[in-house]
């Protein structure tokens, strides 16, 4: 639910039908249907800061002769203001038919929709003939590529989605013919408990976010890899960046618009940090007034009161870390006069561009990033702190995709605050250490060169539900 800002009605609790049709599951061992997985659209549902949402929602299936098939609790994290949903529904055991999808809050508000549930023998027939009939005209495995000239890369090949059979993977191919790829859809896969879902919307802005950049796409996969970010960092950046973007309004989108790989974790953060603001009523809007020559921040909040300018600053040094004597983890002395000197460059370019009222502040490396986290472990939000003037905001990675932390502080004292930390750091050390380089919640998937007689690959995903 958006959150009300006078004039615009608040949502009601409503269904607003089906955003993932209804998939026949088989078994991998005998190849016979075992269930079917839907998804619906759910709006209205009203965020809450502390506790996740306000009101304690329901959904029910209800199977053709009335009887409640599975029931469940809609949660949501608290500090993550979610506008609107997508929920999943089916299982195990169920049949075909005509069910009723039921949701309901303990204010009152509910919503029904019927679900036409097709068989099995009905639905693999209509898969089957789509297939035959993409095959005549398409090949089966498509693999959206762009044409590569002249690939003068050190390790890429190509960036590019692979769709087969209604899966969608985003992949890095490597000069070896290693393949890295992060599985956006695979319907013929039942979700795991920690699964992302991966909505139509995000999915083709990925699509459009590939074509605007076109062959440099393989430089930025490239220089991820030089810079130690690896192929999993590329794959959170470019599916948070599409999926942030894609519920945020079409201007926005002007930020796909870069040529550079530094430009890529900028503009993702960028557009978190405007989708979390849009999602508590906020306008917010990318500054397109960037003549050359001229330094300007990069977007804008609108307040009830006012309008607050804000600009990202990505820190870009990798860091090395090393184990004290006495115990814990530290940056190398090099690494540590790195960084400083890498804060200080940022915070105070920073302040070239004017008036800016709200410094976003990203490190790249996970070995930074769990440095910090653990020193701010006890002051760590869910959400951006509301946006005012004075306010630095540090963004740290989380163990889960999508979903960072966030620090908040004073302008006028973020650098000696920072460079204060660091120093701790190196007198006392960090311990214990998580650093997070594969994050919970997206299925990555990788395979070795194809090669007569054998084959290697693996993949990462969450624990099936017990």
């Amino acid at each position: 639910m958006a959150q009300s800002n006078g004039k615009d009605p608040i949502t009601k609790l409503r269904i607003t039908g089906i955003k993932e049709p209804v998939v026949w599951i088989k078994d991998d061992r005998d190849n016979k249907p075992i269930g079917w997985m839907a998804g619906v659209g759910i709006e209205g549902l009203i965020p809450d800061l502390v506790k996740g949402y306000k009101f304690r929602y329901t959904r029910e299936l209800i199977s053709p002769n009335g009887e409640i098939v599975n029931t469940g609790i809609l949660s949501q994290a608290p500090g993550h203001l979610g506008t609107s949903t997508t929920v999943a529904i089916g299982g195990r055991g169920l049949s075909s038919g005509t069910y009723t999808v039921r949701i309901w809050a303990d204010n009152g508000e509910e919503d029904k929709m019927s679900l036409l549930v097709p068989d099995n023998e009905t639905y693999f027939a209509k898969i089957k003939q789509q297939e035959e009939s993409k095959s005549q005209s398409i090949p089966q495995s498509q693999e959206v590529k762009k044409g590569i000239k002249n690939n003068k890369l050190q390790y890429i090949k190509d960036v590019y989605l692979k769709e087969e059979n209604s899966a969608i993977l985003l992949t890095v191919e490597r000069k070896d013919e290693t393949k890295y790829s992060a599985v956006l859809r695979n319907p013929a896969e039942i979700p795991y408990i920690n699964q992302v879902v991966i909505d139509d919307e995000t999915v083709n802005m990925v699509r459009n976010s590939l074509a605007i950049w076109e062959d440099r796409i393989n430089q930025f996969a490239e220089q991820y890899l030089k810079d130690d970010r690896k192929e999993i960092e590329l794959f959170n950046d470019i599916v948070t960046l599409a999926r942030c973007l894609s519920q945020l309004p079409n201007e926005c989108s002007s930020i796909l618009r870069f040529s550079g790989a530094t430009d890529l974790l900028h503009n993702r953060i960028m557009a978190q940090i405007m989708y979390k603001y849009h999602t508590l009523g906020f306008h917010v809007k990318p500054t397109t007034n960037k003549h050359t020559g001229q330094k300007i921040h990069d977007f804008d909040v609108y307040g009830y009161n006012a309008t607050y300018k804000c600009e990202v600053k990505t820190i870009q040094s990798i860091g090395e870390l090393e184990h004290r004597t006495l115990g814990g983890y530290r940056l190398t002395d090099s690494s540590y006069k790195s960084i400083i000197l890498a804060i200080r460059d940022d915070l105070e370019d920073a302040k070239k561009v004017g008036d800016t009222d709200i410094i976003i502040i990203a490190p790249w490396s996970y070995r930074i990033n769990a440095l910090l986290r653990r020193y701010f472990e006890k002051q760590l939000l869910f959400f951006p702190p509301p946006p005012s003037p004075n306010t630095t905001i540090l963004v740290l990675t989380s163990e889960r995709v999508f979903e960072d932390y966030y620090v908040s502080l004073s302008s006028d004292r973020a650098l000696s605050i920072l460079e204060d930390i660091f120093s701790f750091i190196q007198a006392y050390g960090i311990s214990p250490l998580i650093q997070v380089p594969i994050r919970e919640g997206l299925t990555i998937q990788a395979s070795t060169a194809a090669r007569d007689g054998s084959s290697a690959g693996y993949s990462l995903k969450p624990p099936r539900e017990p």
